[in-house]
């Protein structure tokens, strides 16, 4: 059976801590990173398929476990884990929520996903908040991620209430899961990554990598795209000789990646700052019942106007 699961959010480390996790000689990660188990349709396969699904390349006696976005965030997820996990222990990674709002929206933009500007795609959120749906329905979360992952667009966005930690960490002490549910907040990643890495691996009762073998897992992964120039001389030569025409989507959407991140990162109105820090106030008043975060680590929640898109 999965021994840990890390629930999300998304844009809060999960691939940094995926790496950690799967270099370490006892643990056994799923193939691929996420499987989308438990918030899709393979939930109906029933949890030992799952397991032959997912980790059938993990020998006995190692810990195998998930690292998940979503699993934080899609309303019926935990009760589907207390019902069919309960004895896996939790993770959960929080994030400044304007910073991972902003975040989310950039890796969409940039990737040709969401083509609004972040203002419109913040107002198209606040009225899906108020009209639906709430994805409580997981037909209504599966058309969404189908949207993303085979269509490469946006159906409903969710940049708003990916933040909405307090409702989300309610769901699962409401389902029984609070006494075996690490919390954990991604500034103190960025901030001392060999100790955030430390607090996981006492969770999980392992002893840590050594520290060399941390900063390998943390190094930064722009080694893992082309160069700028050169991305720069194949838009060039392509439009130039008609070969855009024919050239692979997979490239295409490189191509526009890079197009959208040369522009730059465009500034938040202070309108639309001011709106998503009213919202998340709110929820740091129902996150503190759940937990005792360093709030101070979000800035963005009181006057900063310096928002990190990474």
């Amino acid at each position: 059976m999965v021994d840990f699961l890390v629930l999300g959010t998304a844009k809060a480390g999960t691939t940094s801590i995926y790496r950690v996790l799967n270099s370490h000689t006892q643990i056994c990660m799923s193939k691929p990173k996420e499987t989308w188990h438990f918030d899709s349709a393979s939930h109906l396969t029933g949890i030992y398929a799952y397991h032959e699904k997912y980790f059938p390349h993990c020998p006995d006696g190692k810990l195998r476990g998930e690292v998940a976005t979503s699993y934080l965030f899609v309303p019926y997820v935990a009760g589907r884990i207390a019902k069919e996990l309960p004895g896996t222990q939790l993770i959960a990674i929080l994030r400044d929520p304007i910073e991972r709002a902003y975040s989310d929206w950039w890796m969409m933009h940039t990737r040709g996903w969401d083509p609004l500007s972040f203002e419109d795609a913040i107002e198209d959120n606040f009225k899906r908040l108020e009209n639906g749906p709430d994805f409580s329905n997981r037909k209504d979360w599966v058309n969404h991620l189908s949207s993303i992952r085979d269509q490469g667009t946006v159906q409903y966005r969710t940049y708003i209430d990916y933040g909405f930690y307090g409702t989300q960490l309610s769901r699962y002490h409401a389902a029984g899961l609070a006494d075996r549910l690490l919390i954990l907040q991604f500034e103190k990643m960025k901030r001392d990554g060999a100790s955030y890495v430390e607090q996981v691996f006492d969770f999980l009762n392992l002893s840590p990598p050594v520290r060399d073998e941390l900063a390998a897992a943390f190094a930064d992964r722009q080694n893992e795209a082309l160069p700028s120039r050169r991305i720069g001389q194949i838009v060039g030569l392509s439009h130039r000789s008609g070969l855009v025409k024919i050239i692979p989507e997979g490239a295409k959407q490189l191509i526009k990646t890079w197009l959208a991140a040369r522009r730059g990162k465009p500034e938040i109105s202070k309108e639309i700052l001011e709106r998503l820090r009213q919202i998340y106030n709110l929820q740091a008043n129902e996150l503190k019942k759940f937990s005792e975060l360093d709030l101070s680590l979000w800035p963005t929640l009181r006057d900063s106007n310096e928002i990190e898109a990474k």
